[in-house]
């Protein structure tokens, strides 16, 4: 059952693989930025709440990276770190805004492509099949169930977007 469901699927994105792609791994990209992002809040918390946690963090930061200790060492660490997760978040959702602009395009070109098939279908059959079908209901299904397809392939990628986030949240923490 899974598995011709994911044939008919594979069968109404053929040509589009490429698209989706760059549309998973850029929603990947945003849910990554989005769990580190709301990681780093627990030691900014720390730092804010503990002067005694900022030169843990402070020594910590600079030992893996030693290059940053003469442009962020002293009182403008805090600062520094305040605007890189602000930067961060503004990036993510950036990315994220790329992401629905994708997403929204994707779902209309298919839908028309979609359309567009159904339409030249009909086409195709001679005047007696429309008389002898009650073609006006058929069609109304197919565009109804088109309209079905592209709402879940649309649910299907926030689905994997919320998944991937829940992960990358449970691996930061």
């Amino acid at each position: 059952m899974v598995r011709s469901r994911l044939k008919t699927l594979s069968i109404l994105v053929a040509g589009r693989w490429s698209t989706l792609l760059f549309l998973y791994l850029t929603i990947l990209v945003c849910a990554g930025l989005e769990s580190f992002g709301i990681a780093s809040f627990y030691p900014l918390v720390d730092i804010l709440q503990d002067a005694s946690k900022l030169a843990y963090y402070e020594s910590r930061l600079f030992a893996l990276f030693p290059r940053l200790e003469p442009v962020l060492g002293g009182s403008s660490f805090v600062t520094y770190i305040l605007l890189s997760v602000g930067a961060l978040f503004v990036g993510k959702n950036l990315i994220f805004v790329l992401a629905t602009y994708k997403n929204n395009r994707l779902l209309t070109d298919l839908f028309c492509s979609w359309i567009t098939r159904i339409f030249r279908n009909y086409l195709k059959k001679p005047y007696s099949f429309f008389v002898e079908h009650q073609a006006g209901d058929l069609i109304q299904r197919q565009l109804m169930q088109t309209r079905s397809t592209a709402t879940a392939l649309s649910e299907l990628l926030k689905l994997f977007a919320a998944l991937v986030t829940v992960c990358s949240c449970a691996f930061f923490l």
